[in-house]
């Protein structure tokens, strides 16, 4: 199987059938042991000497928060590093513009990238020579980017591979000083990037991706120092904690959630699984919207046993619960919520107070 952190790379074969003789050295900044494997077999490099050094970048801060006012938050973070210069990245071309367009028009200069943009080369030219400080982008920004003093990254929307995730926080504190790198996590991205990994069609590399996003999610979902997540999947053994990371520096707070995960698990399962986070909210809360107007609605065990939680608070005990294993998340244009274990068997649950 092929492998996606570079496709054009595997092209590089053809070196090796032409000119035997010549020495070849394949050097890369991030990459899983799965991948490292992958690029020996296809470059014919089976027998060659393999040399991995540490990933670490310990003057990078990594930091991940729960989307709920999104333009908010990412706003504080920038004025917080007023001045200096970063990185966006999103998913899109679209995204990208409408995210510059959105900062502009909230007093904070931001210059768009991609590769649509006629413009493209006096935008990076731009950042280079730090006459615009902040660039929102696709990811194909940052290729061949030897810029230094680039203080912050930041993920605007939820990346697909952590090795790709890691490779763009990168491009931050290269100088050595001190950088910021930060993700805004939303769950409503999670249905999308599921969709376009399972649509590659092929059996095999939809399961290495499925495992490389799990992966992705897992360290989105830490409750332990994000580092010692980040650095354990290209297969680095970290023994302590970074102290730079959000979880090391404000540790979160835990409840004991077994009671509120049996109620949200029993509204699913009351719900015959036919229906998504939304939907499963608003009958805890015993919501007034049209939706809920139907009879049986008011008929259920669980319509109206979640007033005592706020509508944020129980979208995010879902998500935690799907992150847990105890729901799945369908994909597709209806994300509804399935079981997984049944209601009646829900173990006990430490969740995270994040709201």
């Amino acid at each position: 199987m092929r492998h996606d952190f570079r496709p054009e790379y595997v092209e590089l074969c053809r070196i090796r059938e032409r000119f035997p003789e010549v020495p070849l050295i394949v050097l890369t900044a991030t990459a899983d042991p799965h991948t490292r494997e992958d690029i020996r077999r296809q470059l014919g490099l089976q027998q060659a000497a393999m040399f991995v050094s540490s990933f670490d970048r310990p003057n990078i801060r990594i930091q991940v928060l729960h989307k709920h006012d999104p333009y908010t938050q990412l706003t504080r973070f920038l004025f917080a590093h007023s001045g200096e210069a970063g990185i966006i990245y999103c998913s899109t071309r679209r995204r990208t513009e409408d995210l510059a367009a959105q900062l502009c028009g909230r007093g904070i200069a931001v210059l768009a990238y991609h590769a649509g943009l006629a413009a493209e080369e006096r935008a990076r030219e731009a950042f280079m020579y730090d006459r615009a400080q902040i660039v929102g982008a696709t990811v194909a920004f940052g290729m061949g980017i030897a810029k230094t003093n680039v203080r912050f990254v930041v993920h605007w929307d939820l990346p697909q591979y952590l090795e790709g995730c890691y490779q763009e926080i990168g491009r931050a504190g290269r100088d050595g000083l001190p950088a910021d790198a930060l993700m805004l996590f939303g769950w409503e991205d999670v249905p999308r990037l599921r969709v376009l990994i399972d649509s590659g069609g092929n059996e095999e590399r939809v399961a290495v991706e499925q495992h490389k996003f799990s992966a992705l999610l897992g360290f989105a979902q830490a409750t332990t120092c994000r580092r010692r997540a980040l650095l354990g999947y290209p297969g680095e053994s970290v023994e302590t904690d970074c102290g730079n990371c959000d979880v090391c520096v404000d540790p979160p707070e835990l409840y004991d959630a077994t009671e509120d995960g049996q109620r949200a698990l029993s509204c699913v399962y009351r719900l015959r699984e036919r229906f998504g986070v939304v939907h499963v909210v608003d009958v805890l809360r015993s919501s007034k919207s049209r939706r809920l107007r139907d009879p049986v609605h008011d008929g259920l065990s669980t319509y109206g046993i979640g007033m005592n939680l706020s509508v944020e608070a129980w979208r995010n005990i879902l998500r935690q619960l799907v992150h847990l294993g105890y729901l799945r998340q369908e994909m597709g244009k209806y994300p509804v919520l399935k079981l997984v274990r049944p209601p009646d068997r829900c173990c006990e649950a430490r969740l995270r107070w994040c709201w």
